[in-house]
């Protein structure tokens, strides 16, 4: 909240929401530092793409959205500000790169870390900068999740 009133950016945005996930998860999980470098990563861009998928629903709402300061559509952002949205990708691309080199073994679970950070993540955004609808059907990482922990999101 404190940082919305200051209108800091979506870096420092996105930055503190995956602290702020990355430090609840290791208060419940014991994981490796490339798991939480990754899981940083994932939350980091799940706050990015969110904000960019909802940036006209903000503007018309009146919310908060970080990337209000640099445009007042979402076409418009993709139009004269890709370089921004790129240097956000390209920075996080950067940062996981060398976590990524821990789930090269074909275990279930580096398929599943693997298939998001460079299946899924590049997909959603490809969709998301099109202004494409979200899937109907759950992404591939939410039916193997379910299928192998045996639980269902909702």
């Amino acid at each position: 909240s404190a940082m919305e009133k200051r209108n800091c950016d979506v870096f420092a945005m996105a930055g503190k929401f995956g602290e702020i996930m990355t430090d609840a998860v290791s208060r419940l999980f014991s994981c490796a530092e490339a798991d939480y470098a990754v899981m940083r990563h994932v939350t980091e861009w799940v706050y990015f793409i969110d904000a960019l998928d909802d940036l006209d629903k903000d503007m018309k709402d009146g919310s908060y959205n970080p990337f209000k300061l640099l445009a007042s559509s979402r076409e418009e952002l993709i139009e004269n500000r890709s370089d921004y949205l790129e240097s956000f990708i390209t920075k996080q691309m950067k940062s996981v790169g060398s976590a990524l080199r821990h789930f090269t073994e074909g275990t279930s679970r580096n398929v599943v870390i693997l298939s998001t950070v460079l299946e899924t993540i590049p997909t959603v955004t490809e969709r998301v900068l099109k202004g494409e609808k979200s899937y109907r059907t759950p992404s591939l990482i939410t039916r193997a999740m379910e299928i192998r922990g045996g639980y269902r999101f909702v």
